[in-house]
């Protein structure tokens, strides 16, 4: 089961992000998450690596390597619609080539026997500038136990 995003946002660091706009670091940030809000799998793939390598680390430490085992993973993970996934961007570092997003996030589900599944961890997005556009290279979900979960932008 992938783990990976959010359907409600929020944001500790500036708020001006442009929707596909990959020139950008911001911008590419925004496509992607908004890609995953709304569940668009075409979208997703405008903001992915033109590499065969793109790096995808579960919360219990799973790694795929594949950038077409991460599509994979996301095709299923766009079908299901019983998730709900809150997320608040906690911090952003950006350099001339290399950018980074962490968000705190809060994952809710139905388990195919019925039962209730919550899970709360840190997400790490990283993308690289390639060729004039910014793009996912690497995602990383580390399980951790917050306080306080993510469950809605109007909580933030």
């Amino acid at each position: 089961m992938s783990m990976s995003f959010g359907i409600s946002a929020s944001s500790d660091t500036d708020s001006g992000l442009l929707e596909n706009d990959l020139s950008t670091f911001k911008g590419a940030l925004k496509t992607h998450l908004d890609a995953i809000d709304n569940r668009d799998y075409e979208k997703l793939i405008t903001t992915l690596t033109t590499e065969d390598t793109l790096t995808l680390i579960y919360p219990e430490g799973y790694l795929i390597k594949e950038k077409s085992k991460y599509l994979d993973s996301h095709r299923s993970f766009f079908q299901d619609e019983s998730w709900t996934l809150n997320y608040r961007i906690i911090r952003e570092v950006e350099s001339s080539e290399m950018g980074f997003a962490l968000l705190k996030c809060s994952f809710d589900t139905i388990n195919p026997d019925g039962t209730p599944y919550q899970i709360d961890y840190f997400l790490t997005l990283v993308f690289q500038k390639i060729s004039g556009k910014w793009l996912l290279v690497h995602d990383q979900n580390t399980k951790s136990k917050f306080k306080k979960r993510v469950l809605s932008i109007q909580e933030i």
